[in-house]
C-alpha cells in the first residue's frame, strides 16, 4: 500500500478472493461461477474489499479470476457498493445499479505458448473492438479494455507494451481513462 501510494497512476482492483477454481469437472476455470452459494461468494468479495481498506484509489471494480462469473452476483456486489465488473468480450447486460466494463484485446495466447499472442493478432484484436465501436456492434463510449497478466509476462510481451505504450501516449486519438471513468462511460466520443 505504502508503495502504490507514491504512484497517482494506479488503481487498486479486487480480483477474485484466494483464486481457486471451484468449477467442476469438464467445466471452465471459475472462482465465482454459480458452483457455490451465492451467500458464501458475496461474503468473500465482502472480506477481500475489506482487505484491501489500506490501498489508496479502492476501485470498486470487481474482477472474476479466469473472466468468469455467476451474473446472479450483480445485485449482492451493488449491495456492498461495489458497482463495477470487469471480465473478457461483450459486456452483458447486468441489473443498472451494475455495469460490466470488460477488456477486450488479452496479450497473451494461453492456449499455444502462453506467452505473448504476437504483435499481428494483438493489434488486430484493437482494430476488431475499434471497428465495432463505429459500426455500433459495441457502444461508442465503451473503452477498449487491455487485459494484462504480469505475472507471467514473457520479453515479447513486456516489448509490446512498452511499444504501444510509446505509440498510445500523446497521440490524439487516444487516451487512457481509470477503470471506474471507463464503467461510467468516460471514454471520448
Amino acid at each position: 500500500a505504502d508503495r502504490i501510494r507514491q504512484e497517482s497512476l494506479v488503481d487498486v482492483l479486487q480480483h477474485g478472493f484466494i483464486h481457486k477454481n471451484h468449477a467442476g469437472a469438464g467445466e471452465r476455470a471459475a472462482e465465482f461461477g454459480p458452483q457455490r452459494p451465492l451467500a458464501m461468494r458475496l461474503a468473500e468479495i465482502s472480506h477481500g474489499w475489506q482487505l484491501l481498506a489500506a490501498f489508496p484509489r479502492r476501485t470498486p471494480m470487481f474482477v472474476p479470476p479466469w473472466n468468469r462469473y455467476d451474473a446472479g452476483l450483480a445485485p449482492g456486489l451493488a449491495a456492498q457498493q461495489m458497482h463495477a465488473i470487469s471480465a473478457f468480450g461483450p459486456a452483458r447486460q447486468l441489473p443498472a445499479t451494475v455495469v460490466e466494463c470488460n477488456c477486450h484485446v488479452d496479450i497473451i495466447s494461453w492456449r499455444t505458448t502462453r506467452g505473448f499472442a504476437g504483435v499481428e493478432k494483438t493489434v488486430t484484436k484493437f482494430a476488431q473492438h475499434l471497428e465495432a465501436r463505429r459500426a455500433g456492434a459495441a457502444p461508442m463510449r465503451e473503452a477498449t479494455g487491455l487485459l494484462t497478466h504480469h505475472l507471467v509476462h514473457d520479453e515479447g510481451c513486456w516489448d509490446f507494451l512498452a511499444g504501444l505504450f510509446a505509440a498510445l501516449d500523446g497521440h490524439p486519438a487516444a487516451g487512457w481513462v481509470r477503470p471506474m471513468e471507463a464503467a461510467n462511460g468516460a471514454v471520448p466520443a
